[in-house]
């Protein structure tokens, strides 16, 4: 993957003299793959571990539509890999629906920078020693930066190099106070760095 997405960047950077459609609105699809990263913040440090580790693939798969150059909104499916916490005996495979706005600019050679901002519900499906209590169909801020590029020259295809995040708050029973467990709130993230392929039609 770290190979991938410098070729991809490179390609976008020296192929901005292609000439592209003016008619920029219309529906797209897309599907990426990338490498999935998880914070935990306060609660790896209660727990007594460091981040969680993230193994495997991330991917997403999206739909939107662009009403014209600088403005969209966009559906998609995210899946962040698998996260392991270190000297504990739990997972996290952390996912989400997202629905955002899609703002940037469009430019004449295709190239499009643009970020995203919305929200979403995500899921931790959190397995072993659980102890997150609203670890299913959390609401988030979802959010993200990235650039597009669609050649006139490839009818519709794309491509997309992005980052983008889903930030949440959960509660957990893991302070131990006066012998007893204590509800306690945790800010966390899940996010991924991806490539990705589009079909704008």
């Amino acid at each position: 993957m770290k190979k991938i997405l410098p070729v991809i960047t490179l390609g976008l950077l020296t192929a901005s003299g292609a000439s592209f459609a003016a008619d920029t609105s219309g529906p797209y699809i897309g599907a990426g793959i990338g490498v999935g990263i998880f914070s935990a913040g306060d609660y790896a440090d209660d727990l007594g571990s460091g981040d969680p580790k993230s193994s495997g693939v991330a991917y997403n798969v999206y739909t939107g539509y662009m009403f014209n150059r600088i403005v969209g909104v966009e559906l998609g499916y995210n899946d962040y890999s698998t996260s392991t916490y270190d000297k504990n005996d739990i997972k996290t495979k952390p996912t989400s629906i997202s629905l955002a706005a899609n703002l940037g600019y469009t430019f004449d050679n295709g190239l499009r920078p643009f970020a995203l901002i919305g929200l979403s519900s995500t899921n931790l499906h959190q397995t072993g020693n659980a102890l997150i209590l609203d670890k299913d169909n959390t609401a988030a801020l979802h959010y993200g930066l990235g650039l597009d590029y669609t050649p006139a020259s490839l009818s519709g295809v794309g491509f997309r190099i992005a980052y983008q995040i889903d930030a949440f708050s959960v509660d957990s029973d893991i302070n131990i106070k006066n012998g007893k467990l204590k509800k306690t709130s945790y800010t966390m993230g899940a996010g991924m760095a991806y490539a990705a392929v589009s079909y704008h039609f």
